[in-house]
């Protein structure tokens, strides 16, 4: 509430007060400051806090930021929100908060209650920027089931950027589903040259590797061009996925022989 030149109670403008506003953090620092503020009080505000910074970092509102950075050093956030502000900032691809709190040595790695990382986020949603200063300063990628699952799909639906991006971030891209079939089985099965050639020449994926049924990213093939740009790689290729399909199919009778 206000008072006017009159004398007169009004009520504060709501803009005033929203959780990014100026007015809004001072007030709430100055119930955690202030000596005469009752406990309970004081335990509300701090409780709050976290939850301020995280939705900060979400508006990119680094001025705010700066006036809490106190407490960004000191909270453990794990204690009062699921996620910290680097999952936040790197699910928005926020890159100027990114930097802001590197510099305050928030952890990096640290997980969410889906097992993410700040660098799981930037990959997920595509922040080139974000992805690689986070690897940089030692960002690690942690290959949850959905994140194989999300790679599985890129093959499936062509997104050859999102590979590439998961790639440069550290992913495994030699992943199976329950069928043993790989990243190269679907990208090959739904014709997507550019991706087979990208494995081929960028990375160190077993294209001639078997699934359950002894299939192969050669013989399942969408079109010519796959197949042209395997064998080119791979000199006896025909030769080569004979064997290996052969062996695979050995070890799967000898399985069901001893069970």
């Amino acid at each position: 509430m206000q008072e006017n030149l009159c004398g007169e109670i009004t009520p504060a403008k709501i803009d005033d007060y929203k959780i990014d506003s100026t007015k809004f953090i001072d007030a709430l620092l100055k119930i955690i400051d202030k000596k005469e503020s009752k406990e309970d009080e004081q335990i509300f505000a701090l409780n709050l806090i976290p939850k301020i910074i995280n939705e900060l970092a979400e508006k990119n509102n680094i001025a705010m930021m700066k006036k809490l950075k106190n407490f960004i050093i000191n909270i453990n956030f794990s204690e009062f929100t699921k996620r910290n502000p680097l999952h936040i900032a790197a699910w928005k691809g926020n890159l100027r908060m990114i930097k802001f709190l590197l510099k305050l040595r928030l952890g990096v790695n640290d997980i969410d209650e889906s097992k993410s990382t700040p660098l799981n986020f930037a990959c997920l949603y595509g922040h080139r920027e974000v992805a690689l200063i986070l690897k940089e300063k030692g960002g690690i990628l942690n290959m949850t089931p959905y994140i194989c699952n999300k790679l599985l799909e890129y093959a499936y639906s062509g997104d050859l950027e999102k590979l590439k991006l998961f790639y440069e971030c550290g992913a495994n891209l030699n992943i199976e589903d329950y069928d043993k079939r790989t990243v190269a089985h679907i990208a090959a099965a739904e014709g997507h040259t550019q991706i087979i050639e990208f494995l081929l020449e960028n990375t160190n994926v077993n294209i001639m590797v078997c699934d359950r049924w002894g299939n192969t990213p050669y013989s399942e093939a969408g079109n010519e061009k796959i197949k042209e740009l395997i064998r080119n790689k791979y000199k006896n290729c025909n030769k080569l996925i004979f064997s290996f399909c052969l062996l695979e199919k050995f070890k799967k009778n000898i399985f069901i022989y001893n069970t």
